[in-house]
């Protein structure tokens, strides 16, 4: 009796040493998504990227909540890739916007920044949630400390904070996939064995990740095998094993010394198996099927239940809903992306190759992520007894990312950013290096260096908010270098070009002309249209991208500016030149065709180009005109150039027989003439009109023009002495590098 009182106080003692335990680690859990929240929402409502602006914010969210709330379930098929869990949070923030618009807190419509931020709060708040869950996961791996580590790389890594805090699928992806792997991985591994029986919560959970991974993004299948092979691993090592763990402790030779913990007995340490037990080893096969029923039914159960019940579509059109998402990553992922660039050379319409993903990941980690592996494969080669029992775990994850990046590699279509899933498993082996690293150094030495890290990693984070997409590894370069070596820009800075357009006194008289219309628009008081409308004669302003630049995509609308023309101003973000800012002059023809002056000629077609900055070239008015009847008098035609006031700043008299020889007279053929009129350098920037006319040299007066086709049809327009053909704006770049001209 004594002895099992004893063995009571033991256990009770353990028990709430345990539960103290539990709520440390849930306090640093917490912690650490507070830390991971930080840098995701504050800004929320800067840095647009492309995909948001064309897709996310501007539809996606908005139909998958109307079609959801008007019972339309068919209708959340609305993308293949399929992104359910992205348009689920948009919703999300759609709704509490209109609860804070019911409530009289926000205006209707909000203002733009406070629209995306509270689109963007939910993907924010659940991704900072995910990195503490992933947290707790990975301690039963690998221990408190490298999962603290580990830990902070997910809270302070650039590149991830970047994508985990906009309204997209890959940050929120990488985050599921690596709950999804963790849970099935310490679900069936302990920090130093395979554990015999798996925990089938964690395997739920598995299951429930993975769903929610297959709803947001297509490469989520990759979940699959990785999945296979962690619950294939720990089945070998169990069927390497003599026999279930219950079968070891009913017939070892010696028996081993028992202790009390929460609740159930267990071995402390046990003596080398009885022999015996080799012939109570299940058949391969028999265990194997115990293996899926037992073991991945949780998992692949719970991810089926979970893909069903959290879209609608799945309910009324399975198999559309289906086909969509294969034919998405047929025809989409299929074919390599319009642009890439890599190591200085652009892939317009080909596939990058081999060494993208390694080029681009180097690019994007942080100095101690590389260390942490450099420093993991030094002690595999000196061979850390540290990682001998968590070799398994380890090499699982070592596994799943390589199977990651080489899946990604296989498809034609790249980007940095599907790569993320394999940058979350890469922080798991750094924290491993970096805890490698710790221990040859003392504990001063090892304290400094961790404070150095945190603080480096803490003033990243402040020195790029909110651009976290321009931060690249110093190693390789850094930010500056990095337009050289990998394709830069996902429509960050376009931003921070409207700030500066915004504040100009022109701005609103025309249009900007820009690579992506809804980044700029967002931010934008003028309107914005595409670069390809430059000829229109509407644009004042081009914005010209990086991205463009580097790959030479759309060169036929920009070519003409873009490095033969002196931008106005350069956005730069942390040494790159993100956007070039160039003034275009406005024109715009102000007659129809068909003017008829005097009785001579008229005018069937003209066309206007406006002063060059780029080329310096002057003013050039193209006249087609058609000759009626030959004059009996000397006549001149005239084209004036009028500024603002009225006043004539330029002009071209031409004698009409040098524009018509008589020959033309009877044939009625018509005739082009590109005529050139150089602006004085007194001329300022500002509006001008370009007058026409006809006029008798003896007595300086001017001939009656009929404008339009009225002239030769008789109709009733009033006749006019002067015509008032184009107008058009002088910019302050003309006038500054080419006045006289």
């Amino acid at each position: 009796m004594e002895s099992m009182g004893k063995l009571w106080k033991e256990s009770a003692i353990e028990h709430r040493n345990s539960g103290r335990e539990h709520f440390r680690t849930l306090i640093v859990a917490g912690l650490i998504g507070g830390l991971a929240l930080l840098p995701r929402v504050f800004s929320l409502g800067r840095a647009l990227i492309t995909d948001e602006a064309h897709h996310w914010v501007a539809y996606r969210s908005e139909a998958f909540l109307a079609a959801v709330t008007g019972g339309r379930f068919a209708e959340t098929m609305i993308t293949g890739h399929p992104g359910v869990t992205t348009m689920w949070l948009g919703s999300l923030g759609l709704l509490m916007e209109r609860a804070l618009q019911w409530a009289g807190v926000l205006a209707t419509p909000p203002p733009f920044e406070t629209h995306l931020t509270l689109m963007r709060l939910p993907l924010a708040c659940t991704t900072a949630l995910l990195i503490s869950m992933a947290y707790l996961l990975l301690r039963s791996l690998v221990g408190p400390g490298v999962a603290l580590v580990a830990a902070l790389l997910w809270v302070s890594d650039p590149f991830l904070v970047a994508y985990s805090r906009v309204l997209h699928l890959d940050g929120l992806l990488a985050l599921l996939m690596l709950l999804a792997l963790l849970a099935l991985l310490s679900g069936c591994f302990s920090e130093t064995a395979p554990r015999t029986y798996p925990r089938v919560g964690r395997l739920a959970l598995g299951g429930v990740a993975t769903g929610l991974a297959l709803l947001t993004k297509a490469p989520a299948l990759l979940l699959l095998p990785a999945g296979a092979l962690t619950l294939l691993a720990w089945f070998w090592q169990g069927y390497q094993g003599a026999c279930p763990h219950p079968l070891r402790l009913l017939i070892s030779d010696t028996a081993g010394t028992f202790r009390w913990g929460g609740g159930r007995a267990v071995v402390r340490a046990a003596a080398r198996p009885d022999p015996r037990l080799g012939m109570l080893r299940p058949r391969f096969g028999r265990r194997l099927v115990g293996l899926l029923a037992g073991v991945g039914l949780p998992w692949a159960g719970m991810a089926a239940l979970t893909t069903v019940l959290c879209w609608p579509a799945l309910w009324v059109a399975p198999w559309e809903a289906i086909g969509s998402v294969v034919q998405e990553v047929v025809g989409n992922g299929g074919t390599p992306h319009k642009g890439n660039f890599l190591l200085g050379k652009s892939f317009l319409f080909d596939d990058p190759g081999v060494l993208f993903y390694p080029v681009t990941l180097l690019s994007r980690m942080t100095p101690w992520t590389t260390l942490g592996l450099v420093g993991l494969l030094i002690a595999v080669i000196v061979r850390w007894r540290w990682l001998v029992p968590r070799r398994v775990p380890l090499l699982l994850v070592a596994g799943a990312a390589l199977l990651f990046v080489t899946a990604l590699t296989v498809v034609p279509k790249k980007f940095d950013r599907y790569a993320l899933p394999a940058v979350m498993l890469l922080h798991i082996l750094a924290a491993c290096g970096l805890a490698w690293v710790g221990t040859k150094l003392s504990p001063v030495l090892r304290a400094g260096a961790a404070l150095s890290v945190v603080v480096a990693a803490c003033l990243t984070l402040l020195v790029y908010h909110p651009d976290y997409l321009s931060y690249y590894n110093p190693l390789v370069g850094g930010s500056a270098h990095a337009p050289a070596l990998v394709l830069v820009g996902a429509g960050e800075g376009l931003d921070r070009a409207a700030d500066w357009l915004n504040a100009q006194p022109d701005i609103g008289h025309g249009e900007v002309a820009t690579w992506s219309p809804p980044i700029l628009q967002s931010y934008l008081a003028a309107p914005v249209t595409w670069q390809g409308d430059l000829k229109t004669g509407r644009v004042n302003y081009l914005v010209v991208y990086l991205s463009q630049v580097q790959t030479g995509r759309e060169q036929q609308y920009i070519r003409s500016v873009h490095g033969r023309c002196a931008p106005i101003h350069i956005v730069r973000l942390h040494g790159i030149p993100y956007a070039w800012i160039y003034e275009r002059p406005l024109f715009h023809r102000l007659q129809p065709p068909g003017a008829q002056f005097g009785s001579a000629v008229v005018l069937e077609d003209y066309t206007v180009a406006p002063p060059d900055a780029c080329t310096c070239t002057p003013l050039t008015i193209t006249l087609v005109l058609r000759p009626v009847q030959e004059p009996e008098q000397p006549r001149f035609f005239f084209l004036h150039v009028r500024d603002a006031h009225g006043q004539t700043v330029a002009q071209c008299d031409i004698p009409l027989a040098q524009l018509v020889p008589p020959d033309y007279w009877e044939s009625g053929e018509v005739l082009v003439h590109p005529i050139a009129i150089p602006l004085p350098p007194s001329a300022a920037p500002g509006d001008y009109q370009v007058v026409a006319g006809l006029y008798d040299p003896a007595t300086a007066t001017s001939l009656p023009v009929v404008p339009g086709r009225a002239g030769r049809e008789g109709g009733g327009v009033a006749e006019v002495r002067q015509l008032s053909m184009a107008a058009f704006s002088l910019t302050r770049t003309f006038q500054s590098g080419c006045g006289g001209q």
